[in-house]
């Protein structure tokens, strides 16, 4: 049996006048954790004492990197809430307690679901749609449905001025603004809020742009 051997290596001040802690290692320890593991080990704790190490000479025949650590110590420690302590329930008054017939049993309360057929009503459907109206009949078809699935629409066309056909149609000359807002003053005296705008101007018919 080989008899385990310390070694202590003392950490002096950078001037080397004075010796104030000492690094024990023992070939016990070194052959149960491997020599190296223990070297780097020692290395390592002299290295934080402020000792100088050539870290060149130490990796010249390995390819090392350095390794970004956190700026915490990993003290593994729990820090968990928590919960609090329970309580024991508040004895319920004789307003919660079940109700004792006259027969002398107890009898519970449930919640009972009865199905009930489901009654159809009218949808109303909040605000107007302007659809400003091209000269293809596209408009007109999108107003024809919007009107079906009952939304109210009213028909803005081009025109010389500022005019109200009817309550739901309209002609405006597009680059005038004082059109737009007497559009908007009548369509709200009319006790309607426009919600939708639907712009057509832009729409042509097919024309080859390339010969």
């Amino acid at each position: 049996m080989k008899s385990a051997r310390e070694h202590t290596y003392l950490i002096g001040s950078p001037a080397g006048q004075s010796w104030h802690k000492g690094i024990s290692v023992s070939t016990a320890s070194r052959e149960a954790a491997g020599g190296l593991h223990c070297a780097l080990t020692a290395l390592g704790q002299i290295w934080t004492l402020g000792a100088e190490v050539d870290w060149p000479k130490l990796h010249a025949s390995e390819t090392a990197r350095r390794v970004s650590l956190p700026t915490y110590p990993f003290e593994h420690q729990r820090f968990w809430v928590e919960p609090d302590a329970s309580k024991a329930p508040a004895e319920s008054g004789p307003a919660h307690a079940p109700l004792l017939q006259a027969t002398g049993s107890i009898h519970f309360y449930r919640r009972v679901w009865n199905a009930e057929p489901l009654t159809q009503r009218p949808v109303t459907r909040a605000g107007c749609w302007i659809v400003l109206n091209d000269s293809l009949g596209l408009g007109n078809r999108i107003a024809i449905d919007l009107k079906a699935d009952q939304r109210h629409v009213i028909v803005v066309d081009v025109g010389s001025g500022y005019r109200q056909v009817s309550e739901t149609a309209y002609t405006v000359r597009p680059g005038v603004k004082a059109d737009y807002d007497a559009l908007i003053v009548d369509i709200l005296r009319n006790g309607h809020s426009p919600s939708k705008i639907i712009h057509l101007w832009s729409v042509y018919p097919n024309i080859r742009l390339f010969t």
